[in-house]
């Protein structure tokens, strides 16, 4: 078992030199000389994968949610905090995907003493939502009178600008898109932080760990290659989907998504913006709405019955289907089927 100074939050490349200064290297083999192997305990579906991918068979890999499972609205099990309690490596995407994260580690204390691994790379999120430009919109027309008030009440504001920051910061946190793994090039760096977790847990096999992560990412920039390609002539350059999970796979291609619901598929949108997405659809001429196999087809069925779409298959990958990993076999696959729907609601050639 790691000690306890091991359990904290590694950011990108600081974390095997941090880690280094910790612990002995003698101590970073989890069952040196037992042919043990690491125990690792993935959040959702594409970072469990990647650490198959980099691990082989020196690491054991546990995703928390299952196939099929609604990752936002998870809870775990007690089986769920044995796993994390025993693992040696706690990987996690972070940017509040799994708030029920990290209460469990919270709740475990020192019992949860493996190195909890934050993939997502905050530095380059981006905020998501799907219905942002009402509430845009909406501060533009009270500007005025804002300015007013600060005129007349000066002293609640320099009050209540004690706390702006602190308040602006959470806000800003629930708000940012989670779903950096859509974009292969983000993807990239969720990569690197595994492998730099597995170098420092087992410095004996680091080489080959090394070596299959680079495999990796060699692997996803041609992810990335065949989505430039694939997507680089296109008719439409928006695209409808079940919710806005999209937003670095779009800006990273130059599209935009049409999200019904929000960042949480649980953000549902009102009937005056379900009407506005769908005199949106009609007014872009779109004959296609994406869907997510995992998630309730009420809304999105809504939008393409009113506007005379067919529906697609899309999926975030963070919740996948047992039938969807059938046909489509992992991470790759089920990328490329996106891309596959992706052409077909743009019109690409």
């Amino acid at each position: 078992m790691m000690s306890r100074l091991m359990r904290l939050s590694i950011k990108i490349l600081s974390l095997p030199l941090l880690l280094l200064f910790l612990i002995p290297a003698a101590a970073c083999s989890p069952g040196e000389g037992d042919g043990s192997s690491v125990k690792v305990v993935a959040s959702i579906y594409p970072l469990g994968y990647f650490a198959e991918r980099i691990g082989d068979d020196l690491v054991e890999v546990e995703v928390l949610i299952g196939p099929g499972v609604e990752a936002h609205g998870f809870e775990p099990a007690t089986s769920h905090l044995r796993s994390i309690e025993a693992a040696d490596v706690i990987v996690m995407n972070g940017l509040e995907l799994e708030p029920w994260l990290e209460r469990a580690l919270e709740a475990l204390g020192d019992d949860a003493a493996g190195i909890v691994v934050e993939a997502a790379d905050e530095s380059q999120a981006m905020e998501g939502g799907g219905h942002g430009h009402e509430e845009e919109h909406e501060g533009e027309e009270h500007e005025g009178e804002e300015h007013e008030e600060e005129e007349h009440e000066g002293e609640e504001h320099e009050e209540e600008d004690e706390h702006e920051g602190e308040d602006e910061s959470e806000h800003h946190g629930e708000e940012l898109d989670p779903h950096m793994w859509l974009d292969p090039k983000l993807a990239v760096v969720q990569v690197e932080r595994i492998r730099d977790a597995f170098v420092t847990v087992d410095a004996d096999n680091a080489e080959g760990y090394r070596e299959r992560a680079d495999a990796l990412i060699a692997d996803l920039n041609e992810l990335h290659s065949d989505f430039e390609a694939g997507l680089a002539a296109c008719k439409h350059d928006h695209f409808v989907t079940s919710h806005a999970a999209y937003g670095y796979l779009a800006a990273r291609y130059g599209i935009e998504q049409i999200p019904v619901a929000g960042l949480s598929p649980e953000a549902e949108p009102s009937p005056q913006q379900l009407a506005e997405i769908t005199d949106e659809v009609t007014e872009l001429g779109l004959s296609y709405v994406l869907v997510e196999p995992v998630l309730s087809q009420t809304l999105v069925e809504t939008v393409a019955r009113e506007t005379g779409t067919e529906l697609l298959p899309i999926t975030p990958i963070e919740s996948v289907t047992p039938e969807e990993l059938e046909a489509h076999g992992d991470y790759f696959g089920l990328m490329r089927n996106n891309l596959a729907s992706l052409r077909l609601a743009l019109e690409c050639s």
